[in-house]
């Protein structure tokens, strides 16, 4: 079984460091420091919130969704005017005549951090800080919104945690909703026109469409040979979107490297080089449409052979996860019911070592969760029932870099979810009857081949007597 956490020796090396050793300066720096902290939260009846409705109406996080980075956190704390979240008149309480809105900015990462957050004006350092015994986090700072930006941005040094604060004037003012990131949707960058990558390697057709996958992004996968291809992302028409070089001398595409000089309506071509055949993944990120980035990556992103390790097999090699393309990689493995402790990891515990987060180590059935490394806590699975689990990690967003490795992300689910219980397609096209079963081709999946006329059509997928499986949408506008 892996250590969780530094081993004897790294703590004894630690310990014994005289450069870790702290000198009497140091001592009263953080004693310093823990007082104004301690002052800042006593100051505000913001940081004292006394129920879980307020906690739900007023304290949002904005570091979060496809754009993420790591290790930084930055909340939100609401005392401007309105409506009380999941309300339809009560009007928020004015708990803080001094603030409209907090926001706190934890940066655990070794460089400087930014976010840019939507609504966000009218903020400044805590004057605490302002005059911190802590010369670093002096220096973090809040930038107002420009005209062509819906939101300003808060930069916070490296290792710091800083606090802001949105002065109230004369009357309770404006905010900082705690929904404007989490609720916030981007609109799609191109519309309705669909994009495409045209080039050598599909004869510049549309056979590899670009599909939007949220947040302003768009992905494509592609089977290449190595070598050297000519390309450009168009529209079918090559002139609602015809993006190419903005220069020859600029046009190199290369793996892993995030490529940003695109131009609109150009002839000069992008080239992209292939070192190893391989499937790979064409991620075009456009929220700014008129500056996008496309990133080339290795399908295959894991870095070296992984393996379900844990409890149910010895923590051994037992059970590779093996490729099945777009960035996914699967093991089925037979469980016994019980209590199980597991990783993801390659061989030599280190290249891959992927487990649970600080704090959420619990695997639920049919849930995803994020993946983290290395030498984080082991995940804990219960499986209630005998039969074979599978354990699919999608790993096409994976990074390794000095915060660890991250942007994977692993279900577990019973490879054959629907046991034992027939499911069918159930909808106006075949009046909400069970003509259209499900069949089920391993690995948890399910199909059903349906001829369709040009039309809008309501469905669910539900077992014969609609309750034992009744699967619909989560809204209604899904």
């Amino acid at each position: 079984m892996p250590p969780e956490g530094p081993g004897d020796e790294q703590a004894s090396a630690a310990i014994a460091d005289e450069n870790a050793m702290p000198a009497a300066e140091h001592i009263a720096l953080a004693k310093a420091m823990f007082q104004e902290f301690l002052g800042i939260a006593q100051g505000s009846p913001l940081f004292s919130l006394s129920s879980a409705e307020e906690v739900i109406d007023r304290v949002g996080f904005h570091n979060v969704g496809r754009g993420a980075q790591s290790n930084l956190i930055a909340m939100s704390i609401d005392d401007g005017a309105g409506v009380v979240a999941n309300t339809e008149d009560v009007q928020r309480a004015d708990l803080d005549p001094a603030l409209d809105a907090v926001v706190v900015v934890f940066n655990g990462a070794s460089e400087e951090r930014s976010v840019q957050v939507r609504t966000a004006a009218g903020f400044q350092l805590h004057s605490t800080l302002g005059e911190s015994a802590d010369e670093t986090v002096r220096a973090a700072s809040f930038a107002e919104p420009s005209a062509m930006e819906d939101g300003g941005t808060f930069t916070v040094p490296a290792l710091t945690t800083a606090v802001f604060v949105k002065p109230q004037g004369a009357a309770q003012g404006m905010g900082l909703s705690a929904f404007v990131t989490a609720g916030f949707e981007p609109p799609v960058p191109f519309g309705d026109t669909q994009i495409y990558l045209r080039g050598q390697f599909n004869g510049w057709g549309t056979d590899n469409q670009l599909a939007y996958i949220g947040g302003g992004s768009y992905e494509a996968y592609m089977t290449l040979e190595a070598g050297d291809y000519l390309f450009k992302v168009a529209s079918s028409d090559w002139a609602t979107v015809n993006l190419g070089a903005a220069s020859a001398s600029a046009a190199t595409v290369a793996v892993d490297a995030p490529f940003q000089g695109f131009m609109q309506g150009v002839d000069t071509n992008l080239t992209l080089s292939i070192a190893e055949d391989g499937e790979y993944r064409f991620l075009l990120e456009a929220l700014d449409s008129a500056s996008p980035t496309l990133t080339v990556r290795n399908a295959q992103a894991l870095p070296a052979a992984a393996y379900i390790r844990g409890s149910l097999n010895g923590w051994s090699t037992d059970d590779p996860l093996q490729y099945i393309g777009r960035g996914v990689y699967q093991a089925s493995i037979n469980l016994d019911a019980g209590d199980y402790q597991f990783k993801v990891a390659s061989e030599d515990w280190s290249t891959v070592d992927l487990s649970a987060p600080e704090g959420s180590t619990s695997v639920e059935l049919n849930t995803g969760v994020a993946l983290r490394g290395p030498q984080n806590p082991n995940f804990s699975l219960t499986v209630g029932a005998d039969g074979d689990y599978l354990f699919t990690v999608a790993a096409g967003g994976f990074v390794a870099n000095e915060s660890g490795q991250s942007g994977a992300t692993l279900w577990v689910a019973a490879a054959e979810p629907f046991a034992g219980t027939p499911v069918f397609v159930r909808g106006g096209f075949n009046s909400w009857g069970t003509a259209n079963p499900l069949a089920f081709e391993g690995a948890a999946q399910y199909r059903a081949d349906i001829e369709l006329g040009a039309e809008s059509y309501e469905f669910k997928i539900a077992s014969e007597d609609w309750s034992t499986v009744n699967i619909g949408a989560a809204d209604s506008d899904t």
